[in-house]
């Protein structure tokens, strides 16, 4: 192999590298203190140069990240927001469980970073709707949780957040009545998600 070839494929793959490092790097920074400065950070040009979630956190950093959520930490709850695109499978579901467990403390901050991110609806159907781990099975504790998050979302008074408030109502009542049809035992176990959230 010509060895210009070589050394470009050796520089290109340093590069990679040390993208791959920047990223992680700032979110290690973001967690340790989250500030302004360090959210503005990872939301320069180098963001969208990461190609995928393992250029972002490990494990780790992203554990932390959900302790600041868990915390109702704002900038934490943007930057989970922001990590969303990224993840799947698993890492998914704990950051929308995080940002959604902000719901009823925060409910006019997270319609806003609805609409900040572009989360599409069935991103916002899972916000809404999943619950912490301990109550996933309690049928009761889910419902009340559930309630509890139309009441706080029925608070916000925001014009420019009326559509996508009514919306949000909309998914949590539809949640809220399958539960309590299945706590009566007039629905077996099993929700299903309205066609507009599909």
């Amino acid at each position: 192999m010509n060895k210009y070839i070589v050394f470009a494929i050796f520089i290109s793959a340093a590069l990679c590298m040390t993208q791959a490092m920047s990223c992680e790097n700032k979110w290690q920074i973001f967690v340790k203190k989250p500030s302004q400065k360090s959210y503005n950070n990872l939301r320069d040009k180098q963001f969208h140069k990461c190609e995928n979630k393992g250029q972002y956190v490990n494990n780790d950093t992203e554990d932390r990240l959900i302790e600041l959520i868990n915390k109702k930490n704002k900038y934490a709850i943007d930057a989970g927001f922001l990590l969303i695109p990224k993840l799947d499978g698993g890492n998914l579901e704990d950051m929308y469980t995080a940002v959604g467990n902000a719901i009823t403390n925060e409910p006019v901050f997270v319609l806003e970073m609805f609409n900040k991110h572009k989360i599409p609806l069935y991103g916002v159907y899972s916000i809404l709707t999943m619950v912490p781990y301990n109550i996933i099975e309690d049928d009761m504790g889910r419902a009340k949780l559930i309630d509890e998050r139309a009441a706080a979302i029925n608070s916000v008074n925001q014009k420019h957040l009326q559509g996508l408030k009514k919306e949000s109502i909309r998914i949590l009542r539809h949640e809220s009545e399958q539960l309590h049809k299945i706590i009566n035992g007039e629905k077996k176990s099993g929700l299903s998600i309205p066609d507009s959230a599909r």
